[in-house]
């Protein structure tokens, strides 16, 4: 059962994730919770880019 996320609006939110699914996920949650999305990003290399 997925717990409900507090109100994200205007946040921004790096999520580094390597697996699709879990990255796929958490991507579509955060967005649902108002989140500003950063990635999703793989590896370390990128996120490096990123930041």
């Amino acid at each position: 059962m997925d717990a409900p996320l507090q109100d994200l609006k205007g946040c921004r939110v790096l999520v580094v994730e390597d697996e699709y699914f879990i990255a796929d996920y958490l991507a579509q949650r955060l967005t649902a919770a108002g989140a500003v999305l950063l990635g999703p990003v793989p590896t370390l290399g990128k996120v490096l880019a990123l930041v």
